[in-house]
């Protein structure tokens, strides 16, 4: 029997600016406000190298289960275990040195992180249970050094050969399924992204191509769940295979018959994946800056709020699962007040699709 009640299409908030113990009543109310169904809340940052525990978050825990009336999914950051590289990386991660003490992704809890991380993974598990929410919100992002996409880049930084180097991937997969099943075992893990059918290009557009490797510890939690018959569902967000951005509604419309058929070969294998799909929008496009320019948020003709209903509607009535990134690089500041009220407003205005149930 389900812990939580959901009916689909879902509409989720995602949104940097707050974690779970700065999830104040004012906050709470701006999403009680909102039109969306869930949120997505960092459980501590995705530099975070803490030991955090279920004791740590008992406050949180209780005002968030008394008085919010959206569904909280725990946002949960693979960067945990991920080495820094100082050259070129743009971020400050804060504890430098926990990171540094890891060879591009701590596959083998050499440096402990992939253990600290595990922990982290359980704990983001209890407390989506105790709060009767979906699942959680999993960020496979390599904030630390985006090298550790690549599979050969990984294999050179961990000395093993990219066949081994892709089978312990996959093994840390099959644990953090383990996991899930042991302590949410009806859980949904959303993840922004898998990478599962986009290949990374390694040199020219024509050049050699491998998978990212997200996708072989997708792939691993995918493969366990088969083997067992657990429940556990993994949403492929599309933040890699559609992007936050489109050109255009008609641009959006083809790149999912694109995505549509990539996956096909990978829903008919694996009876717990899902697909969700993402959107960047802005109030004021003549408001982006830093990220937003560049890209396709850049060539994008979307100019306000409106431009952007059809893209969403649409998203609805092709998705079960469709989150809204509230990016401050496209004026999106969700937890601002002013700023939330102008979003909310378009966004109830949209017509959703009949609801029905997962």
């Amino acid at each position: 029997m389900k812990l939580y009640s959901m009916v689909l299409p879902y509409l989720l908030l995602v949104s940097f600016g707050v974690e779970l113990n700065t999830f104040d009543q004012a906050k709470i109310e701006l999403i009680n406000n909102s039109p969306y169904q869930g949120v997505a809340v960092p459980l501590v940052s995705h530099y975070d190298t803490s030991d955090p525990r279920l004791l740590d978050f008992t406050e949180a825990v209780q005002r968030i289960k008394g008085s919010c009336r959206k569904q909280v999914w725990p946002w949960v950051f693979f960067n945990r275990f991920i080495g820094f590289k100082d050259v070129g990386n743009k971020y400050d991660p804060g504890d430098k040195e926990y990171f540094r003490k890891i060879k591009g992704m701590d596959l083998f809890n050499d440096a402990g992180a992939l253990g600290d991380f595990y922990q982290l993974w359980r704990l983001s598990l209890k407390i989506a249970k105790e709060f009767g929410s979906p699942g959680i919100f999993v960020d496979p992002e390599s904030y630390n050094d985006y090298s550790n996409y690549c599979l050969s880049y990984l294999a050179g930084q961990l000395g093993r050969s990219p066949e081994e180097t892709e089978n312990r991937l996959k093994a840390v997969g099959a644990d953090l399924m383990r996991l899930a099943l042991e302590e949410y075992p009806e859980a949904i893990l959303w993840f922004n992204f898998t990478g599962m059918a986009t290949p990374l290009s390694l040199s020219k557009p024509t050049g050699p191509k491998e998978l990212m490797t997200t996708a072989f510890i997708v792939q691993g939690m995918l493969e366990q769940a088969r083997k067992t018959g657990g429940k556990v569902k993994i949403v492929s967000g599309g933040g890699v295979s559609l992007g936050g951005c489109s050109e255009s509604l008609a641009n959006l419309k083809d790149k999912i018959e694109i995505r549509k058929k990539q996956y096909a070969p990978l829903l008919a294998a694996y009876p717990n994946l899902a697909l969700g799909a993402p959107l960047v929008i802005w109030a004021d496009s003549r408001q982006k800056k830093g990220w937003t320019l560049g890209g396709e948020c850049g060539k994008s003709h979307l100019k306000d709020l409106n431009d952007f209903k059809p893209l969403i509607s649409h998203l609805l009535g092709t998705y079960d699962y469709v989150w809204i990134y509230a990016g401050g690089d496209a004026g999106y500041e969700a937890y601002d007040p002013k700023v939330s009220a102008i979003y909310n407003k378009a966004l109830g205005e949209i017509p959703l699709p009949k609801p029905r149930s997962p």
